[in-house]
């Protein structure tokens, strides 16, 4: 992610840039791919919490609840719908 909220998704091997996902209005801070990376999930300094479709890049489902900077992304290793953010506000979600 970049400090405009700009997510790029980029093709390592080409380093073609695939997708440009702007979701967030502030600075990205956390970024993780689901265990079988068909999702990835971003968390910016809006306090959102995206989940984003690897395959169409669209925005599937969309979390609030933390009051403060969200700094990691942690996901269940196996199941898909699983993940939990932790914040500068104390808390685990």
């Amino acid at each position: 992610g970049t400090i405009d909220g700009v997510v790029y998704l980029i093709d390592m091997k080409s380093r073609a840039i695939l997708s440009k996902l702007e979701n967030h209005g502030l600075p990205v801070r956390a970024l993780q791919f689901t265990s079988s990376s068909k999702n990835l999930i971003s968390a910016g300094e809006d306090l959102h919490i995206f989940v984003i479709d690897t395959e169409t890049f669209q925005r599937k489902r969309t979390f609030v609840g933390h009051t403060q900077l969200i700094t990691s992304i942690a996901c269940h290793p196996q199941c898909e719908d699983i993940f939990m953010t932790s914040s500068c506000d104390g808390t685990l979600k």
